[in-house]
């Protein structure tokens, strides 16, 4: 009786840390960011940009980079772009922000 509780738990657990990870992390197959981390590296797209690794990896679980960059007070898309040899555009970075 008791493992089957369990098993459905477990199981519960799975979906929903599955939907979080969607939903929070977005659609991290089309994730421009991860695609500069996976060519890059975390370091040195962080070192590129001028933040800290811990940044990178925020910009990269909201699918975006940050406001600023929309503003204008920042170029950290160019800066991608110029590091990964246009691989991944400005364009595509700064494209489609989503919501926070």
């Amino acid at each position: 009786m008791f493992s089957n509780y369990r098993i459905d738990y477990q199981l519960s657990l799975l979906i929903i840390y599955i939907t979080n990870s969607f939903i929070l992390g977005g659609n991290m197959k089309n994730n421009r960011i991860t695609e500069a981390i996976e060519m890059l590296g975390l370091q040195k797209l962080a070192t590129v940009c001028g933040v800290t690794y811990q940044a990178v990896k925020k910009w990269e679980k909201r699918g975006r980079l940050p406001r600023t960059e929309w503003t204008g007070e920042t170029s950290y898309a160019t800066q991608i772009e110029k590091a990964t040899d246009g691989r991944i555009s400005r364009k595509q970075l700064i494209s489609t922000p989503s919501a926070e």
